[in-house]
C-alpha cells in the first residue's frame, strides 16, 4: 500500500487498533481541507507512448509537502 500510496500521490494509513481510527479520521480530513489541485499540460507533442516523470516544486514555500504521481505515460501514436 505504501508503494501505491507513493506511486499515485495518495497517503497509507495503519491504525494498531480501532481505538486509533478516529484519530486517522481526523487526519484526512485536515488533509482534505487544505488539498490543493494542479492541472499540467505538457508541452511535449510527441505521442510516442513512452514515460514522462512529473515533478513539482516551489522554491518559494519551504516546508511545503506536495505529493503527486510520479509520471504517466504519454498517448500512442
Amino acid at each position: 500500500l505504501n508503494a501505491l500510496a507513493r506511486e499515485t500521490g495518495g497517503r497509507a494509513y495503519f491504525p494498531n487498533s480501532i481505538h486509533e481510527i478516529d484519530s486517522v479520521y481526523d487526519r484526512i480530513a485536515e488533509e482534505l481541507r487544505t488539498l490543493y489541485s494542479v492541472g499540467y499540460v505538457s508541452s511535449n507533442a510527441r505521442r510516442d507512448g513512452k514515460w514522462r516523470r512529473i515533478v513539482v516544486r516551489d522554491p518559494d514555500r519551504e516546508g511545503l509537502t506536495v505529493r503527486h504521481k510520479l509520471g504517466y505515460y504519454a498517448p500512442a501514436g
